[in-house]
């Protein structure tokens, strides 16, 4: 009975401690290219920030987090915000609001809505024609790029750039795809 009583008081111990995981990805182009320098936040379940880093060679890497709670990530990515825009960009989407030449791809919508208000309208044009033109130097909501995470639906605005997920395992991935704002013909450049 004793040695039953003392494998039990060695063994619950390590029965409790909770199992740690790893989250880490990527940050990549729409077509595969890995992306440096983007930030990645990590906030726990009361919205707390854990860590902060960067992507290097696109990849990102959070350790000894522990399994099973909610963790948020918010992705953003410094640089000028003129970056990749031209007046081909306004044509563009000039374009899709007269329905000549409508956007192709779900995340080009995406992209166009410059002022995030889940529509494309002509204030997006109004806003992409300012900072061309010089006359802003910031979109709405210092909005630059956005990040889809690599297996959502892109049309859904509430997941983008932040992203809630629970960890369970002891490895967890998640990719993301940056997509820069405003531009059309995909001109920017992530360096």
């Amino acid at each position: 009975m004793y040695r039953i009583a003392l494998y039990l008081l060695l063994l619950f111990p390590v029965a409790l401690t909770a199992q740690n995981t790893n989250l880490s990805g990527f940050v990549s182009t729409e077509s595969g290219s890995f992306v440096n320098d983007v930030e990645v936040k990590l906030f726990d379940d009361q919205g707390q920030l854990i860590t902060t880093t960067l992507t290097v060679n696109g990849k990102y890497t959070f350790t000894n987090l522990a399994s099973g709670y909610d963790y948020t990530i918010r992705l953003d990515k410094s640089g000028h915000p003129l970056n990749g825009l031209s007046t081909f960009d306004f044509v563009m989407i000039a374009q899709h609001l007269l329905a000549v030449n409508p956007l192709p791809t779900e995340n080009l919508l995406l992209a166009a809505d410059i002022d995030g208000s889940n529509s494309i309208s002509v204030a997006d044009l109004l806003y992409l024609r300012e900072m061309i033109l010089g006359i802003i130097n910031e979109f709405p909501g210092q909005r630059n790029w956005l990040f889809l995470a690599e297996d959502q639906t892109p049309s859904d605005p509430a997941q983008i750039n932040t992203f809630t997920f629970n960890l369970s395992g002891s490895t967890v991935f998640k990719n993301f795809v940056i997509l820069k704002i405003g531009d059309m013909n995909r001109t920017a450049s992530f360096d």
